[in-house]
């Protein structure tokens, strides 16, 4: 009973807490909740196997290509330059596969377990609803009121739309399944408030995913329908129909779009006029990324993401067979952010930094390499045509739904951070994993010895446990360093003295937090520390090599140690990274005027660097 309920325990809370003052307030806190999840659900499922000796038997093949896709990516942790962030994000893929398994044998066991989850989907619809009203009413008039971070409950409007491909369709089931009024009505707001948040938002990859899910979802309900196996009343089509009616009218009377829905219909006439784009010279003598042609006459669709595509893709095909590390893509792709001058990163500068490539197969082919991704998209592409087929054989509202959300987070995940982020991620496998338990015809088990029984328990309890550690002192560590930068803003030696200590706090538990790490080397800098600063800021570049404001700032160090050919070697590797980057220009300028002043005058004075 426990193992089943956990994961509906956790869901209202990984989709809407926030907490400040973390860095990310809509991300971090869930991370904490997703991790002790993960490691609740692997302890119990251990406790479970240890008790009562058996395990499900046999397994299809995806479960054998999830296990190998979790070694492709338990390797990749070893390839990184930050080994941490690597068991964060291996983390998550195994508390993801632990929430989907158990999901699934929950919906294929317990015979009330698709009730509770509706109940569950219900309760978390309601408070994002709730949350997503009071943010539109309330906040996004306040001065200072960051609405792109906090545009909802989940939090960014693309992490939104991530929750939302996957929720909407489960409500649209929960509406229908779930007969008592109260539920019906609490189901109901909850899906018009995620329609409605979905299109003020005007997410392409969420709106576009959840059309294609619509489809999906049609051409399966009427495949089944003609061999009647599927029906739904007069009533029930109306009340799916008032949810996206409704939710269109009120978007379009609301007084403020974060995006309008016309940025849609513009996307779609570029894409019919793309095959009359004739690719733009390139500069000859430059590099170029793998298939330049090819992103040239893209760029009309995919606009200020193309470079970010470009770059990626020549990224993964540096390392094509096991990647640059799990975890690690944002550590290593500033290298080839500004590398190819005509494709230079927009989203990459001194102050802003692109941590991921927004699509999904180029993420883990950076990662984990192309056989993982390939592999991944596999498992995606057996999930829908299971539940597809399963669908048209029993016409079961949860196997359209969950077809529906695999096709629309699919889609959304080329675009977005559908796997990459705590609520989606958790989403995702709570509720396909209940979709692929109800598709299956039975579970067998096999009953081991009791031996071997307990030490699996014993292992899968403890490896829970113990991937818990990496996230949570994360976590810990992120919320010093937002405590710390909060302090930076406030203009009074004892706040900045406050913001070292926090900075030193969050460095003390997960020294391989690059905030963390660069705010103690930043500070030891502002105290005139040099040669503090110098071995702080080394230790940052450890695993975060190509950050182009650390190199300048271990230049800065450099130079008033007076070590000016050093700096020298520092800036000009600066420049290579981000040819645009003005203070680290200027200060190459000053350090070649010194030295030849020196060579002039050795007694001349050291002139302060720029940070």
């Amino acid at each position: 009973f426990w193992l089943a309920v956990l994961p509906l325990g956790f869901l209202p809370i990984v989709l809407n807490l926030r907490v400040f003052p973390f860095v990310a307030p809509n991300e971090e806190p869930k991370w904490a909740v997703y991790a002790i999840a993960g490691a609740c659900t692997w302890a119990a499922g251990g406790l479970l196997v240890a008790v009562r000796r058996k395990i499900p038997w046999p397994w299809p093949w995806p479960v054998w290509g999830l296990l190998a896709f979790l070694m492709l990516a338990l390797v990749g942790v070893f390839r990184g330059v930050n080994p941490t962030e690597g068991w964060i994000r291996f983390a998550a893929w195994v508390n993801a596969a632990a929430i989907f398994l158990v999901a699934a044998w929950a919906a294929a066991t317990r015979p009330n377990w698709l009730g509770w989850f509706a109940r569950a989907l219900a309760i978390a619809g309601t408070v994002f609803g709730l949350g997503f009203w009071k943010g539109y009413f309330v906040d996004y008039g306040r001065p200072g009121y960051n609405i792109s971070v906090l545009f909802s409950p989940v939090g960014h409007v693309n992490f939104t739309a991530d929750v939302l491909v996957v929720l909407l369709p489960l409500l649209l089931w929960a509406l229908v399944f779930l007969a008592l009024p109260v539920w019906r009505v609490l189901t109901w707001f909850g899906a018009f408030s995620g329609f409605v948040a979905l299109f003020v938002g005007a997410s392409r990859g969420g709106i576009g995913g959840l059309v294609l899910g619509g489809i999906a979802a049609a051409l399966v309900f009427f495949a089944a329908r003609k061999h009647g196996r599927a029906s739904i009343s007069r009533a029930h089509g109306l009340l799916l129909a008032s949810v996206v009616a409704a939710s269109l009218l009120i978007n379009f009377s609301l007084p403020y779009h974060f995006r309008e829905l016309a940025r849609i219909s513009g996307t779609i006439a570029a894409t019919t006029k793309i095959a009359h784009v004739h690719p733009t010279a390139l500069t000859p003598g430059v590099p170029q990324p793998p298939l330049a042609q090819l992103w040239i006459r893209l760029y009309p669709v995919l606009g200020d993401r193309t470079p970010m595509y470009a770059s990626s893709l020549a990224m993964a095909l540096d390392r094509p067979w096991l990647g640059h590390g799990t975890g690690n893509f944002a550590w290593i792709y500033p290298k080839y952010s500004n590398h190819y001058p005509d494709f230079r990163d927009p989203l990459s500068n001194e102050r802003t930094f692109t941590t991921n490539p927004h699509n999904f197969f180029l993420q883990i082919a950076t990662e984990n390499g192309l056989p993982a991704a390939i592999l991944f998209s596999l498992l995606l592409l057996w999930l829908v045509m299971h539940l597809a087929r399963a669908a048209m054989r029993t016409g079961e509202g949860i196997l359209i739904a969950g077809t529906a959300a695999v096709v629309a987070a699919g889609f959304d995940a080329l675009f977005n951070h559908v796997f990459f982020n705590p609520g989606s991620l958790y989403m995702f496998a709570l509720g396909i994993g209940a979709a692929t338990g109800a598709a299956a015809d039975a579970v067998r088990y096999r009953e081991i010895p009791t031996a071997a029984a307990q030490a699996l328990g014993a292992a899968l309890a403890l490896a829970g446990i113990l991937l818990a550690v990496w996230p949570l002192r994360w976590v810990v560590s992120e919320y010093h360093v937002g405590k710390a930068m909060m302090l930076e803003r406030v203009p009074t030696v004892q706040a900045q003295r406050l913001a070292e200590a926090e900075y030193k706090k969050g460095y003390a538990w997960d020294p391989d937090n690059f905030r963390a790490a660069f705010g103690v080397a930043a500070s030891a800098y502002k105290r005139r520390a040099w040669r503090e600063a110098e071995a702080r800021l080394r230790a940052f570049l450890r695993i975060y090599p190509y950050n182009p404001p650390g190199l300048n700032l271990l230049a800065a160090s450099l130079i008033m140690q007076g070590r000016l050919l050093e700096a020298k070697q520092v800036l000009e590797e600066t420049l290579r990274l981000l040819p645009s980057f003005a203070e680290a220009r200027r200060n190459l300028a000053q350090v070649e005027m010194l030295l030849a002043r020196q060579r002039m005058h050795p007694a001349s004075n050291i002139p302060t660097p720029r940070r």
